[in-house]
């Protein structure tokens, strides 16, 4: 399921603040460098890395 960068960013952060919250999926993004053919799973403590871009 796509979803936006905005919401991405923000169940990160609720992930990052909530660690023991279980959330039954990965957030991930495709094709996170050039390189990669694949996608990248994003770890909920990037959200700010990814905000600030």
């Amino acid at each position: 399921m796509d979803i936006s960068r905005e919401l991405a960013i923000k169940i990160l952060k609720y992930l990052d603040q909530h660690p023991d919250f279980y959330f039954p999926f990965w957030v991930v993004c495709k094709e996170y460098t050039p390189e990669d053919d694949d996608f990248v799973e994003i770890e909920p403590k990037e959200w700010e890395m990814i905000a600030e871009d």
